[in-house]
């Protein structure tokens, strides 16, 4: 009974990492995703820029080093739980788990790990906040452009202009 019980043990562990990832050997790759060892969880976790996006073990303080592209990340087996967090620049476009999508709130996702099911991190460069400075400069200032759509800083009197203003354009006569 005991030997029936290691071979269906040892079974189900061939089948988790054949499902985490069908190609485990090839190019180099030797990790048992999906494979409890020690008390932890390996799982493989995908991101294409690290520099985008920090992650962190359940109630741990430091990050865990990524690598662009694929890591191993081990988790505690008794909680599986890693928080990834946007970092200054980029956003969470997507995080999923085995391909169901996680939620993100506020740049921060909270993400339960099942074995043999890949994380992919997906970021994108944060460009709101350059939006909002240059809508913070030109609240107030007009601008004035010419008939053929080019600014003109100084407009002359008696020549008709687009004024932008206050997001709102509108056609005078100077």
């Amino acid at each position: 009974m005991k030997r029936f019980l290691a071979l269906a043990l040892l079974c189900s562990s061939f089948t988790c990492v054949y499902a985490a990832d069908g190609k485990a050997g090839v190019d180099g790759d030797v990790e048992d995703w999906g494979v409890v060892e020690n008390g932890l969880l390996s799982v493989k976790v995908s991101i294409a820029n690290a520099n985008a996006a920090s992650l962190t073990l359940d109630g741990e303080e430091t990050p865990v080093s990524l690598a662009d592209g694929v890591n191993t990340v081990r988790v505690p087996d008794s909680n599986r739980v890693i928080i990834v967090k946007s970092k200054d620049g980029f956003f969470l476009k997507a995080v999923t788990v085995g391909g169901k999508t996680v939620p993100v709130v506020e740049g921060t996702a909270t993400v339960t790990c099942e074995p043999g099911k890949e994380v992919v991190i997906t970021t994108a460069p944060d460009t709101s906040s350059a939006v909002s400075a240059i809508e913070m400069e030109t609240v107030g200032k007009p601008r004035y452009f010419d008939l053929t759509g080019m600014e003109v800083k100084v407009p002359a009197k008696g020549n008709i202009y687009i004024m932008l203003k206050d997001g709102k354009a509108v056609k005078v006569r100077m």
